[in-house]
């Protein structure tokens, strides 16, 4: 919060690796991507693939929060996100594109935005997340 001017923009960017191991790719396991203290508003969330993803057959991902892990993005084909896609829906996509709604403007309340690994491993590859947020408590954070 900046005392009632123009609200702060701030904005944070992990790079994911899957491994396949726990917690980077292993089924039935998340990936935290940004932890989450108070509330924030998600002005928005870019994915981009910067190396293909490599998977077991039928692997999936899917991005949300854990109360809710496809909030952002539902269930995808892992090995359908190559680089350079801009992963914003089931099918990800080279070309120009409009933000999906949910991926803008959405209120978080301390929860932990995740990728979701189901079936099978998720095995290689790397994503680029940009996450541009705007603190709505005193404190609140996205790391």
């Amino acid at each position: 919060m900046n005392g009632g001017s123009s609200p702060l923009l701030i904005p944070v960017r992990k790079t994911i690796t899957f491994t396949g191991a726990a917690n980077l790719g292993q089924a039935a396991t998340a990936v935290t991507v940004f932890t989450v203290t108070g509330l924030i508003t998600v002005v928005k969330i870019v994915a981009r693939c910067t190396s293909d993803l490599t998977v077991v057959a039928g692997a999936t991902i899917a991005l949300g929060t854990v109360a809710t892990p496809q909030l952002f993005i539902a269930t995808t084909t892992s090995d359908d996100v190559d680089s350079p896609d801009v992963w914003t829906a089931v099918a990800p996509t080279l070309r120009s594109i409009i933000i999906p709604a949910i991926m803008k403007d959405t209120l978080i309340n301390g929860e932990n935005i995740i990728i979701t690994n189901a079936t099978q491993n998720t095995t290689g590859g790397v994503l680029d997340i940009v996450l541009t947020y705007q603190a709505e408590t005193a404190g609140a954070v996205a790391v």
